[in-house]
């Protein structure tokens, strides 16, 4: 089971796109003006109100298996964004411009013969 600490208009939003609603549809599915969904796509951020919290609970409760996989999915990219973001202020643009290779890259692997 699926489960948010604390809700951001980021994670509203991923839920929004694991379901796979538009704006209008989403809002009314939440019960919450279409204005409030723009909101939370716009300020990711921002943390709704307690009410509105157990709303996208109980909407993810009653999600598809399908749109909760893809709503863990969308979370986790948007952790690892927000966390690259913040390792890119703390050590300068030059932490994330260096090409580390990875395990597969063709750089990496050398050809034995």
């Amino acid at each position: 089971m699926q489960v948010v600490a604390t809700w951001t208009g980021s994670s509203a939003d991923a839920l929004r796109q694991a379901l796979r609603m538009t704006n209008e549809s989403y809002a009314e599915h939440l019960g919450v003006a279409v204005r409030t969904v723009a909101y939370w796509r716009k300020k990711s951020e921002t943390v709704p109100q307690t009410a509105i919290q157990e709303i996208l609970d109980s909407a993810l409760d009653r999600a598809p298996d399908r749109a909760k996989a893809q709503f863990a999915v969308l979370v986790g990219h948007a952790q690892s964004g927000r966390q690259a973001a913040r390792r890119e202020e703390a050590f300068g643009a030059s932490l994330t411009q260096t090409a580390v290779p990875e395990f597969g890259d063709d750089d990496y692997l050398v050809l034995q013969q």
